[in-house]
């Protein structure tokens, strides 16, 4: 009786064992499984971001990320062409102060302001101060199209010139039409320069 005791508790206890190594095993399996799901569903890391605090010298002055960028050929006929979008998405308005991301590309736009060109951030681990000149987008639309009424008025000037029978002609062309194409050239240039929009450092570096 005792020996069949024994026997019974062997065989008990054997398969005990292996039920043991059984699950062992399938857990381990599980775990392996359930490991890149976990791995693919973890949060990816956030972006560098630092505390930026924006001034600017005129109200309505927004501050915009851009949110995309498609550029490449357009097979349309009759001719290709290349095409470049942006998509631009407002971020705060001056004065305001918030974490942004060092990794984006930003401008300033906004209610009556120029628009500036595209710049990133520098590199700060503390807090970075802006300073926003916004020009005029009144005065700064003025002096483009002024600078581009310029130039056509060259290039028609200079071509009824080349194309004058006298050398009487080609004079009063240059004096009548280029002169006053020059002019405009110049006077909208300066309104175009004055009254663009830039963005400064604290320290003065120009973005």
């Amino acid at each position: 009786m005792r020996r069949r005791a024994s026997r019974g508790h062997g065989i008990v206890g054997r398969a005990l064992a292996v039920w043991s190594a059984l699950a062992l095993a399938l857990g381990v399996a599980r775990a392996e499984e359930s490991a890149p799901a976990a791995a693919a569903s973890a949060p990816a890391e956030s972006p560098a971001q630092v505390l930026v605090s924006i001034k600017s010298t005129r109200e309505g002055t927004v501050v915009e990320r851009r949110a995309n960028h498609v550029k490449g050929w357009s097979l349309t006929l009759p001719f290709p062409a290349y095409t470049s979008t942006e998509q631009w998405e407002p971020v705060c308005v001056a004065p305001c102060a918030m974490r942004l991301d060092q990794n984006a590309i930003y401008k300033i736009d906004g209610v009556g302001v120029a628009p500036s060109s595209a710049f990133v951030l520098p590199r700060s681990p503390e807090l970075l101060e802006l300073r926003v000149h916004a020009g005029s987008k009144l005065w700064h639309d003025v002096g483009r199209g002024t600078t581009v009424l310029g130039v056509v008025t060259l290039i028609v000037g200079a071509a009824v010139a080349a194309g004058a029978s006298t050398a009487a002609d080609a004079g009063r062309t240059l004096l009548y039409v280029c002169t006053p194409g020059l002019a405009l050239t110049a006077i909208g240039g300066v309104l175009w320069g004055v009254n663009g929009s830039s963005v400064r450092t604290s320290s003065g570096r120009s973005l």
